[in-house]
């Protein structure tokens, strides 16, 4: 449940800054964690949850994302096997968790589930979330989540009435301020 600035996880309030490990007890089942790039990634693959730290040694959470749907996969993907020079190309390695999100998400009051329209989701959230769409595409919109963080989704279409695959809150980079009265 998301209301405000804040998270809950059966009823345990979380935030953004709190360690990996508050997170672990807060979620049921062990997850699959691994050292990626500059941060650890940890996948509750029954949950369709990931978490992503601040750095490998810094286990602050600055992100975490909920995969209402699992994108099907690429018809195309593995027919080209090597790149023009001869190089062969690395299959595409999926690291999301292998089942999508079957609890109950809720922003600002509104539940959300895998058949929700994004256009729904910007109807029933708050104003000062600003969810904006780019007005070709609205394949990624975004908004505010805090002074801190920022909301973001991913749809299954370039329009508003797209389902939502993935369902993301970060502060990896500054906050979007709220939309002018």
């Amino acid at each position: 449940v998301i209301r405000g600035e804040k998270i809950f996880v059966s009823g345990k309030e979380l935030r953004l800054k709190d360690s990996i490990n508050v997170w672990k007890r807060a979620l049921p089942e062990a997850p699959r964690c691994e050292k990626k790039y500059w941060h650890v990634i940890c996948d509750w693959d029954d949950l369709g949850i990931s978490l992503f730290t601040r750095s490998t040694t810094d286990m602050a959470i600055s992100q975490f994302q909920v995969f209402l749907n699992k994108e099907p996969p690429d018809p195309y993907d593995g027919l080209v096997t090597q790149l023009p020079d001869g190089t062969p190309t690395k299959p595409t390695i999926d690291n999301s968790p292998k089942k999508p999100f079957s609890g109950y998400l809720e922003l600002d009051g509104y539940g959300i589930d895998a058949q929700t329209k994004f256009w729904e989701i910007r109807t029933s959230a708050d104003p000062k979330r600003n969810l904006l769409c780019n007005h070709r595409d609205c394949s990624h919109p975004h908004g505010r989540f805090s002074d801190t963080a920022t909301l973001y989704l991913r749809l299954n279409s370039k329009r508003e009435d797209g389902n939502v695959y993935e369902f993301t809150i970060s502060s990896n980079e500054a906050a979007e301020t709220e939309p002018k009265q």
